[in-house]
């Protein structure tokens, strides 16, 4: 009797050691699944905000190549008749309020130079025209709300 006692013991021991470690086991792999749909989630994230960044980027470019288009047929090296240079046609007025400080040489043949130029061009209106959104959002003129979106 003392035998099957201590048989059974061991056994019930045994079998709450595999009990503890089935749920440990279980538990591990439910925190594992966890921190793989975590990383999963993640990687969709960066993945969407890649796509987002380069269909903006596309657009950059379209844009640009469309007003290129229009002020130069996106020739470089173009002076109009007014004396506005290049594919974008920029003066020597705003470059050089746009801290650029080239010849009309160094300028047209630098296409590089004009793409920064471009770019400056851009950021500087965006600067401009967010002063303005920042003074008027959510102010109503004339009975119409002004507002950014």
């Amino acid at each position: 009797m003392r035998k099957q006692l201590i048989f059974a013991t061991i056994v019930t021991f045994c079998s709450f050691g595999m009990i503890d470690s089935a749920e440990s086991e279980t538990f591990e792999y439910t925190l594992s699944d966890l921190q793989r749909e975590k990383n999963e989630e993640l990687c969709r994230i960066e993945e969407e905000k890649l796509r987002i960044e380069l269909h903006h980027q596309q657009e950059l470019e379209n844009f640009l190549n469309a007003i290129g288009h229009r002020e130069s047929s996106n020739r470089y090296d173009i002076v109009n008749r007014w004396g506005y240079m290049g594919k974008y046609q920029f003066g020597k007025s705003t470059l050089k309020g746009l801290g650029f400080k080239v010849t009309k040489q160094e300028f047209l043949n630098d296409p590089q130079l004009q793409e920064e130029a471009m770019m400056a061009l851009l950021l500087h209106n965006k600067e401009k025209l967010q002063l303005y959104i920042d003074t008027f959002d959510g102010k109503t003129i004339n009975g119409m709300l002004i507002t950014e979106y």
